[in-house]
Order: C-alpha cells, then structure tokens, then sequence
C-alpha cells in the first residue's frame, strides 16, 4: 500500500451484477464439491488500489458492512504485527492505510443510527503508536472489534446482508491480491498483508455466524469457512515472502459465497 495521504475514500459505484450472473450460471456443483470457477466474471483487469475502486457498492446495507469489514481488517492487520513484536511495521501499516480512516465511516454510522467509535479506535492508535504493551494493544483492539460489531448488528438483521458484505470483502481481497502478488512472489507487503486482513475478516464473521441459533445462518458460516481453507495455502503467514497457489480461488470463494448469501433471501 502507498505511504502517502489517500484521497478521500467515497468512490463511484460500478455493477457487479454481471459477474454475479456468470458466477451462478457456473455454479452446477454443490458446495462441498470442487470448484471450477473460471471466465470472465474472475477476470482482474485491475489490480490493488486501482482494483478497489468502485468494488464496494454505495449506499447498500451490504456495501456498509463491507466498509465496516474493511476497516476491522486494517487494525486486525496493526494488532497482528504488534503481537509479533515488529511495532514499527504495525505504526506504518496503521499510518499508510487509507482503510483505518474512522473519519470515512461517521457520516454513514450517523445516518444509519449506528454506534459509533471513534474513541475505540483513538484508544488503540495510541497504544500502538506510543508503544504500550502487547497486552494492553490486544485489550485495546479487542474492545474496538466489539465496538464494531456492535455497529454492524445495529446496521441490519439480515443474515443475507451479512454475507454478502463478506463477499464483497472477498472481491476486494482478490483485488488487492492481485496487485501484490505475481506468480507466487509477493510484490507489495502491504496489498498482501490487506488482502490476509480481509480474509481473516471473512473468517471472523463467518465464525460469528457458526454460532448463530437459527440452523440456516450457522450453516451458512460453515460453509463459508469450507471455501475459506481452499485459499488457506494463499495465506500461509501474515509475514510471508511467498504465496503459493492459485489466485484465482480468491474469486472463486466469492462467487461461492455470494451463492450462499442467495440461499439465505
């Protein structure tokens, strides 16, 4: 990711739908089976930051949660390097990217009567940039994930929504994948360190999902974490020097998923 001050984050929405219709109209395998994803919907014609522009639809319930998603994974990213004790990584990754902008996401916690906050997020830039303790900066994130939540629960209800937030975290992952990454080796730390936080994001929720009380919705979080561990060897370390595998699963894992979202209208 570049180091520079990003411009502001609003951008212009662009249709996916077109790559969702290629996505169902392949899917003729159950879940559990193999994927065989491939064409025109996977195509990345852009990469990394240019990648991401226009991925997140505006002014959705899923697109909101998906800006929710990507700003978790920006500070999950810092507290993993600050938990591996590289502090000067994690200052610069929270520094450089345009995703920990809590500023970005105000207007719209406001107008969707969302909790907001901005004093989570305060608390942890400064462990984190004053040096406190690993265990202090765990504590600290840990209370803003909450806080995050606690915004996403207020957003929606809908298990459908949740998902297809998650996919579009994918899709963004995929992006930012492919702008760090060519052949196996990794180009950008920063693009491969965002595309790990957005999975492990996905992961998170996906988790959450597991525990749900209604049968449909855990089992949608089980099935998401089934096309998750097909990108594992993608991942192997949030330190990697190396990616090996198949990028184009990333996509595929988001065409899955957002099958599964429909499952759940």
């Amino acid at each position: 990711m570049p180091h520079t001050t990003p411009p502001p984050r609003r951008v212009s929405p662009r249709r996916w739908a077109a790559a969702t219709t290629a996505v169902l109209a392949t899917a003729i395998a159950p879940i559990s089976g193999p994927l065989m994803l491939t064409g025109a919907a996977f195509a990345q014609a852009e990469s990394g930051e240019a990648g991401e522009a226009g991925m997140i639809p505006q002014d959705t319930t899923a697109g909101f949660l998906a800006e929710l998603g990507l700003f978790e994974a920006a500070h999950r990213i810092v507290g993993a390097l600050y938990a591996r004790g590289d502090i000067d990584e994690a200052r610069d990754q929270l520094a450089g990217s345009h995703h920990a902008l809590y500023e970005d996401l105000a207007d719209d916690l406001a107008s969707r009567q969302a909790p907001g906050f901005a004093a989570e997020t305060a608390d942890f830039a400064q462990a984190v940039n004053t040096g406190a303790s690993s265990e202090i900066v765990e504590a600290r994130l840990q209370n803003l994930l909450a806080a995050v939540e606690l915004a996403r629960l207020a957003t929606t209800d809908s298990a459908y929504e949740r998902v297809m937030g998650l996919k579009l975290l994918l899709d963004v992952a995929n992006a930012d994948f492919s702008g760090g990454v060519d052949n196996g080796e990794i180009l950008s730390d920063h693009e491969y360190r965002d595309a790990w936080g957005f999975v492990e994001t996905v992961r998170a929720g996906a988790q959450a999902m597991t525990l749900a009380p209604d049968a449909a919705q855990a089992q949608a979080g089980r099935d998401i974490l089934a096309q998750l561990e097909r990108i594992a060897p993608l991942f192997p370390d949030l330190q990697a020097t190396a990616a090996p595998g198949d990028p184009n699963l990333i996509a595929a894992a988001a065409g899955w998923v957002e099958i599964i979202a429909l499952r759940l209208r």
